[in-house]
């Protein structure tokens, strides 16, 4: 069964199935007819319509989301009549299946035209309930047509009645359509908790909820499960037991043409949720290494945690044990900011790489004019103490960082978030106050050392912009892992998995190395 709002792509799945039907074929098989499939692969709006028993009750008796519809004892006497007429559709139906898969699919036309008008009469009833709730006035005809046109319902508890009355799908799957809401003109669906995300796959998965009663699985953007603004999305999904893998976009894609998007893959269980969630770690990989990809993934249960919005996605025992460490330190980052202008800062861009862009100076980025302009994407976070910036300076900069981005991040974007919720006083003790103070000197010495210009031109303008590439200072860097391997009581066994964590893709293996400004 499927549904698709574009009705061309209804047709070319019912086409793909056939051929995959003829291809199963061997010489001297018999040829049987092909089963008539119209009434599984179906022309709709998935979001827009109702999907439930009690959700069409509710509308027909005139209760619109908690009010009377003004039209209550007319409606109620009316569910009594639906309700009879979906049972003789739901005859109709199981007549047609029997057809299908018990009569070597010979379709008799009159009753597929039988159950066409009963389906069709049902949802045109259904679709006056349904303007009505939308806020349409259904008595003006162009009106009504126009909303119809526009929304395209889809009642899933009419068009696949007997699936829906017995509680639902055994399995739904899919890769919903990732639509920011600004993309959309005059697009409205009522009733989602999840409109709140402002994207369409989640009020798909929303929608998907209430349609199964077994597996669900889902290819996803990241974001889901690592943004705060999806957490609406996430007290659906963690209604049930949940096991999900994560992709990073490079240095190799999880699918062709699509650029920068990290994924995650879904999978909920029917059985309600009674531990933490089964994660990965984000997984990188080379075009080569694609066969190995999904053999080799290793699930473990992830670890709780206090960031909002967020799903930890952890390897094996390793980082599980780094990770207790770390959050064993209560005092957080953003304790240490100061709100008052000060010369101890640490500037980081937003933009996530192989490494992060933190710096203790502000990159150059010149226009066609050789005026200097404020690089794009970089915030400054400020410190009473020249001592806590240079602290800090280094964390942002420490393989420690980029592991506990991977495990928490979208991938794509640094957010204050992930900054102000580490656990990290950089009030330290004298000692590794003074070696992370020498060591941002020296990195940061470096960093300008190695650093290059890139013009890059654009429509109206060009600009120069100078090019920080950290993976030159990693020797520096991995010196600051172990002043942070001592503070956070880390073994010789997690200091090493940290300074190697990922170093094939991070340092390029030959691959070219984003720099951004």
């Amino acid at each position: 069964y499927g549904v698709d709002i574009e009705e061309q792509a209804t047709e070319i799945a019912k086409l793909r199935l056939f051929l995959k039907l003829v291809a199963l074929l061997e010489p001297g098989d018999d040829i049987e007819p092909l089963p008539d499939i119209d009434f599984n692969i179906r022309h709709g709006n998935t979001l827009v319509g109702y999907a439930t028993a009690n959700e069409t009750e509710r509308a027909v008796r005139g209760t619109v989301r908690g009010k009377l519809a003004g039209q209550g004892v007319l409606l109620n006497d009316a569910w009594g009549e639906i309700s009879i007429r979906l049972l003789a559709a739901g005859e109709a139906y199981n007549n047609f299946q029997i057809q299908q898969v018990q009569r070597g699919g010979h379709i008799a036309q009159a009753d597929k035209q039988a159950l066409t008008n009963k389906l069709d009469e049902l949802k045109e009833t259904l679709n006056y309930h349904l303007a009505r709730e939308y806020g349409v006035n259904t008595t003006k005809t162009a009106d009504y047509k126009k909303w119809k046109l526009g929304h395209q319902p889809f009642h899933w508890y009419v068009d696949f009645y007997p699936l829906m009355a017995s509680g639902g799908f055994d399995v739904v799957i899919g890769n919903p359509p990732y639509v920011d809401f600004k993309q959309l003109r005059d697009f409205s669906a009522l009733g989602y908790a999840t409109s709140a995300t402002k994207n369409l796959y989640s009020l798909v998965l929303e929608r998907c909820a209430w349609l199964t009663k077994g597996w669900q699985g889902y290819i996803i953007p990241i974001s889901s499960t690592s943004t705060e603004g999806y957490i609406e999305l996430q007290k659906i999904i963690l209604k049930n037991e949940l096991w999900f893998s994560s992709f990073d976009d490079r240095p190799a894609h999880l699918f062709d043409g699509l650029d920068k998007n990290t994924l995650s893959l879904l999978i909920l269980s029917p059985k309600v949720r009674i531990s933490l969630p089964l994660a990965t770690r984000l997984n990188r990989w080379n075009t080569a290494e694609r066969s190995n990809l999904f053999p080799k993934l290793i699930f473990n249960q992830s670890p709780s945690s206090t960031l909002p919005g967020c799903l930890p996605r952890t390897g094996g025992y390793i980082d599980k044990s780094i990770w207790q460490k770390i959050f064993n330190k209560k005092e957080l980052l953003n304790k240490a900011y100061i709100k008052v202008p000060s010369n101890a800062v640490t500037h980081y861009s937003r933009k996530v790489n192989s490494f992060l862009q933190v710096l203790d100076f502000v990159p150059e980025v010149r226009d066609g004019n050789n005026k200097l302009r404020p690089p794009s994407e970089f915030k400054t976070l400020s410190f009473a103490q020249a001592s806590q910036a240079d602290a800090v300076f280094c964390l942002l900069n420490s393989n420690l960082f980029r592991w506990f981005m991977d495990a928490v991040s979208d991938g794509s974007h640094l957010n204050k978030r992930e900054i102000d919720l580490f656990p990290f006083n950089p009030a330290l003790e004298k000692s590794e106050s003074e070696r992370l103070s020498t060591l941002a000197k020296l990195l940061s010495i470096d960093l300008k050392k190695n650093s290059f210009e890139r013009k890059m031109s654009y429509k109206h303008d060009t600009l120069t912009v100078q090019c920080i590439v950290p993976k030159f200072s990693k020797n520096l860097i991995d010196s600051i892992d172990i002043v942070l391997s001592q503070h956070y009581g880390f073994t010789s066994e997690e200091l090493d998995y940290i300074i190697n964590y990922d170093i094939k893709y991070r340092m390029g293996q030959g691959l070219e190395e984003d720099n951004d400004d």
